[in-house]
């Protein structure tokens, strides 16, 4: 037998095996190709900035959920996001960190903890109050849609509303046009039509040649009139050529004298003094306005004032004195408007003064102002270098707000519209009443003292926890737009006082107002968790008949009250975090006892 041919037979035995077995057995298919996956890049870090925390928490989500495998423990997401942390966040976390704190064994409520720090003002009441507050300014309508847009995501309200709003931030021009265009079907639409017709109108501004000039530019000077005669007859240029070659004067026509120091010429009708209008805020496209309201009489102005550093005084248009009935003062010596150039200026010459009248500029800033009265003026009112040197407020430029005012502004000129906040400020004490022989004891009834920090003493306010006990966040509770301005003052008022101070506390208790009898508002803290956890102390009370044996010799009584008498206890130093509460405006924590806390010494 041939070995080659029984070897050839035997492997096409097997071949046909093989191939039966493959036409009856169905091959399984091949495994999916794994999708192709996006790069993630790694989240920028955070320091705490709350305008940019949402975009952080985003890239972080992003991250974990494209890495599952690096992220199986409980606390792996956590310590990645510390490690992203920087400046204040950083410094919240630590605190936790060295706290061992409960929150670090769990993403969801480490975040959550980090959103209620940072994430401030509280979505649908900041963002609401910075929609109504936006304005187009001397931006485009593209660049303003586009912060427009930024704060509404945040916000649900219907599209209607979001056209209305909108359309009112515009700048006058621009809302004139769109007047013309009709009703837009959607908010989408309304905004695509600004930005069109903006467009047009800067790109026709830029091609229009110019067709008057500036009134900041200097005008032609007009020549002198000629120096003329007593009868007012102008002077010859024969009579001219003679005087000057005899050295005689060209307004009378006498030796020894020139036409400067002519007796005979009439002296000017007015005085020059330092007092002009900048000449440059006509020639921008955009000037830095601010919302006003005067009233007066039953009279009521609602505008917007001019804000112009090259002012050397402070004006208001005639038309609005007169309207609002000012008191008026005339000028001994009337004053000649000139522009930077020295060049007379058409507001025309100032003759009257007003007396002091209130003026509010934005919300909460009242003051007593005496301004000088234009004739003519294209603004109505005008606050020149002199109110921006006394009151030194901090100015965004760019969105053309007065985003913060000086301390002295924060003392004087602020007003609140409730009566009380809890924390009062220093106000001059009147000695006028107190009996001479009492005069040596007027710093225990000195208002100014009471409302300072006090120091450290043996009966400090103790807040000791129970062993064990879990801490808790509070709830940050909504406030209205008139709340909002008394926390305002109140958190000012706290921190200049420097009875509270900002706090980085992993605990923190809610905060609301209550409306007391007299109408005002008075600041709460709720406690109620924090108190829950506290050792309370079972100190003994005296006996009432005791007390009053104590009071047998007495002679002398009064009814006075103590001065802020919570603020003149400190918080034991090192239990300050524990008073921690949050508000729309950030978490504070308090330094002297406040009202509400367990064990509070009586």
């Amino acid at each position: 037998m041939d070995p080659a041919g029984t070897l050839e037979r035997r492997v096409a035995a097997v071949e046909q095996v093989l191939a039966a077995r493959a036409a009856q057995v169905p091959l399984p298919d091949s495994p999916p190709r794994p999708p192709a996956s996006v790069p993630i890049a790694l989240p920028e870090r955070y320091d705490g900035n709350p305008e940019q925390f949402k975009g952080f928490l985003m890239q972080c989500g992003f991250y974990v959920e494209e890495h599952p495998e690096m992220f199986r423990s409980p606390d792996a997401e956590v310590r990645f996001t510390m490690s992203l942390l920087t400046g204040r966040a950083r410094e919240w976390a630590t605190a936790l960190w060295s706290d061992d704190s409960p929150l670090l064994r769990s993403g969801r409520e480490f975040h959550q903890a980090l959103m209620e720090i940072f994430d401030h003002p509280a979505v649908g009441r900041r963002p609401a109050v910075r929609l109504l507050d936006c304005r187009q300014g001397n931006r485009t309508a593209a660049e303003f849609s586009f912060e427009f847009r930024t704060i509404a995501a945040n916000l649900r309200w219907p599209d209607d509303c979001l056209q209305a709003i909108f359309l009112r931030a515009l700048t006058p021009d621009l809302q004139d046009e769109l007047a013309h265009r009709g009703e837009a079907p959607s908010f989408d639409d309304l905004v695509r039509q600004a930005i069109r017709l903006d467009n047009t109108m800067r790109d026709r501004r830029r091609r229009r040649p110019p067709t008057e000039v500036p009134r900041g530019t200097a005008l032609p000077a007009i020549e002198a009139a000629e120096p003329m005669q007593v009868d007012r007859t102008p002077l010859t240029p024969t009579e001219r050529r003679r005087r000057l070659q005899g050295g005689l004067c060209l307004y009378c026509g006498g030796a020894g004298h020139s036409i400067a120091s002519c007796a005979s010429r009439p002296a000017p009708s007015t005085v020059q003094l330092p007092v002009g209008i900048s000449s440059f805020y006509t020639n921008s496209l955009s000037q830095f306005t601010v919302p006003i309201r005067v009233e007066r009489g039953g009279h009521r102005y609602e505008g917007r004032a001019l804000i112009d550093s090259g002012s050397a005084g402070n004006f208001i248009n005639a038309n609005l004195a007169e309207r609002m009935n000012l008191t008026l003062q005339r000028l001994a010596h009337p004053i000649s408007v000139r522009g930077v150039t020295g060049d007379r200026m058409p507001e025309g010459t100032i003759l009257y003064r007003t007396q002091p009248f209130q003026l509010s500029v934005g919300v909460l800033h009242t003051e007593s102002l005496e301004v000088y009265v234009l004739p003519k003026s294209k603004d109505d009112v005008i606050l020149g270098l002199p109110w921006l040197r006394k009151h030194n407020p901090r100015l965004e430029w760019r969105t053309e707000e007065i985003v913060a005012w000086s301390d002295q502004c924060l003392r004087d000129c602020m007003s609140l519209p409730c009566q009380a906040t809890g924390v009062e400020s220093p106000e001059p004490e009147n000695l006028d009443v107190v009996p001479a022989e009492y005069l040596d004891f007027k710093d225990v009834f000195s208002k100014e003292k009471a409302s300072g920090l006090p120091p450290h003493r043996e009966c400090d306010c103790a807040i000791d926890l129970l062993e064990g006990a879990k801490m808790q966040r509070g709830t940050l509770y909504p406030v209205s737009l008139t709340e909002e301005e008394s926390l305002e003052t109140y958190i000012q008022e706290g921190l200049q006082q420097g009875i509270i101070q900002p706090s980085t506390s992993p605990v923190t208790a809610g905060f609301f107002f209550i409306k007391k009898k007299d109408g005002g508002l008075r600041p709460v803290v709720d406690y109620r968790a924090l108190n829950a956890i506290t050792v309370k102390r079972r100190d003994p009370l005296p006996l009432i008949p005791s007390s009053l044996e104590q009071l047998r010799e007495a002679v002398i009584f009064t009814k006075l009250d103590l001065r802020s008498a919570y603020n003149l206890v400190r918080i034991r130093a090192g239990d300050e975090w524990k008073t921690s509460f949050v508000t729309s405006r950030g978490q504070y924590e308090y330094l002297v006892m406040p009202y509400g806390l367990a064990n509070s010494p009586s």
